[in-house]
């Protein structure tokens, strides 16, 4: 299976990482242009990580 995103972390800060090409796309696409970027991922507070997370599968990507 593909995996287009990889999520790490927990608690208060989550960092999602676009690995494929689809998944650069969408985040340029569906995340503000000021957006935290910490190693290659963008940090997602606590928060805000369900409704990132369910509009990337949505779109059919693949986030493990």
């Amino acid at each position: 299976m593909r995996v287009d995103f990889e999520l790490s972390g927990g608690g208060t800060v989550y960092l999602l990482r676009p690995i494929s090409r689809a998944a650069h796309n969408w985040v340029e696409d569906h995340l503000p242009d000021d957006a935290t970027w910490f190693g290659g991922a963008v940090v997602v507070e606590h928060r805000y990580i369900g409704p990132i997370i369910g509009g990337a599968i949505g779109d059919g990507l693949v986030v493990q």
